[in-house]
């Protein structure tokens, strides 16, 4: 249990910390990582394996959302050589006078977002005693509210919870005060006031909270 614990550590605790550095909700901006390595991977080496095209049969591709990142990533071949297998089962069902397959399946990438976004959740609640993690997420951007909630729901000491909740508000009483002040300084009266950086970005920071890291 203690080599499991080490291990954890050496790769997803620095990669949060990592992400306590960056703007908008650190677990987002983790998986958001996480999915464009996976993508990356998928498109490079293992569009042709066979468990895998079952798959992307059965979701009918990627979501809306992984299907945009796939594309971001330029990988045109191996995107071609999937969607080059959809068409052709779609075409088939057609020609047979056949009302196209609906998707039976979740997305790949959205299964493995989902095994990933567990284990980063517990893995911020394993060392969220741990000075240097704290002293990170001090520093950090809130959590979105959905991994907020997801997190305090997860954690089962209340003085813990009650820690997290805090640490949420703080962050949440700051975003707001620099959402106000970018509000207020667009009125006539004050516009001679400088709109300072957190401010200035205060709008797009509160859409992320609510929506998360994209």
């Amino acid at each position: 249990m203690k080599k499991q614990k080490t291990r954890e550590k050496f790769t997803q605790y620095y990669e949060l910390l990592d992400a306590f550095k960056e703007d908008g909700c650190p677990i987002c901006t983790k998986l958001q990582k996480g999915n464009r390595l996976y993508l990356d991977s998928l498109l490079y080496e293992h569009v042709n394996d066979p468990p895998l095209r079952t798959h992307l049969r059965s979701s009918m591709g990627f979501c809306h959302r992984h299907s945009q990142q796939a594309i971001e990533l330029g990988d045109r071949f191996g995107l071609s050589i999937i969607y080059e297998d959809l068409l052709s089962g779609v075409l088939a069902s057609s020609e047979r006078d056949e009302s196209p397959p609906n998707s039976t399946g979740m997305c790949p990438a959205c299964v493995q977002e989902h095994v990933t976004e567990e284990n980063v959740l517990q893995v911020t609640l394993n060392f969220l005693d741990e000075p240097e993690f704290q002293d990170g997420l001090r520093n950090a951007q809130p959590f979105c509210l959905n991994h907020s909630n997801k997190l305090i729901g997860l954690e089962k000491r209340k003085d813990r919870r009650a820690a997290l909740l805090r640490s949420q508000c703080e962050k949440l009483r700051s975003l707001h005060h620099n959402l106000k002040e970018f509000i207020r300084k667009h009125d006539h009266r004050y516009q001679h006031e400088k709109i300072g950086e957190d401010e200035a970005i205060s709008w797009r920071r509160a859409i992320q909270y609510f929506v998360g890291t994209s």
